[in-house]
């Protein structure tokens, strides 16, 4: 074993208040997203690696079956091998594809996705689900200069709409890629900063122009206000100097 391999998974450490191969697993997962474990990258010999990390082999072989699984890497005779991006795409492991994804391919994904959910909230939405995204809204006016409270009622309001679309594939796609979404952009949004009053002000109209939509059942309108939703807050993230910027069509 070279003496970089050595360093990268003498880093590692199973926990004892998780199952360890799991902790494992999520441990040489970290690794492979950062690139530490590049695309192609074979792990060494199970008993060289297993003296390493001071587990079982049964243990290591647990936490390569739940990479496999997951698509981060593929198991051959020749090895335990690292996948590259494109074989987790075509493997169809979306949790993967989502962790691997570039900044631009999640704002180009989200924008797309969020607009379609709202579209399918404004036909589908029940007067009860009407009613929970109302008292969202509620909240999100009651909060407006309470910024860590206000992202809080943000969330949920969202969550709502997209709950109201009533398509379980749609919501678990966006549950799956908002987690890296709010990372990367909404949780920074919401700092002191020049003009953040005045984007949350503006954020928070726009919530009431979708519900308006949503209560008319248009969904022209939704989808069309969702995505300028989203988009104005790439726009202002990029305005704070937080992110490269580009032009997104």
């Amino acid at each position: 074993m070279h003496r970089d391999e050595l360093k990268v998974f003498s880093e590692l450490a199973p926990g004892q208040n998780k199952n360890v191969s799991d902790r494992l697993a999520e441990q040489l997962k970290d690794k492979i997203v950062s690139g530490e474990l590049h695309s192609g990258y074979v792990f060494p010999n199970e008993n060289e690696l297993c003296a390493l990390l001071k587990v079982g082999r049964g243990t290591l072989r647990e936490a390569y079956k739940v990479l496999n699984t997951m698509g981060y890497v593929s198991r051959t005779k020749n090895g335990t091998r690292v996948n590259d991006v494109k074989e987790i795409a075509a493997k169809g492991s979306f949790n993967a594809s989502v962790e691997f994804s570039n900044y631009c391919e999640l704002i180009e994904f989200v924008l797309v996705l969020e607009a379609e959910t709202a579209a399918l909230a404004a036909k589908k939405a029940s007067h009860e689900e009407l009613r929970e995204i109302e008292t969202e809204l509620e909240l999100c006016d009651k909060y407006l200069r309470d910024l860590p409270t206000l992202r809080q009622c943000n969330r949920r309001f969202h969550d709502k709409v997209r709950l109201a679309a009533q398509n379980h594939l749609m919501t678990s796609a966006m549950a799956a890629s908002l987690y890296i979404f709010e990372k990367q952009v909404i949780m920074r949004l919401y700092r002191e900063h020049p003009g953040t009053r005045e984007f949350m002000i503006r954020a928070v109209n726009q919530h009431h122009e979708l519900y308006e939509k949503l209560c008319q059942h248009d969904s022209e309108g939704a989808k069309r206000i969702a995505r300028a939703h989203m988009l104005a807050s790439v726009e202002r993230l990029h305005e704070m100097g937080l992110r490269p910027q580009w032009i997104l069509s």
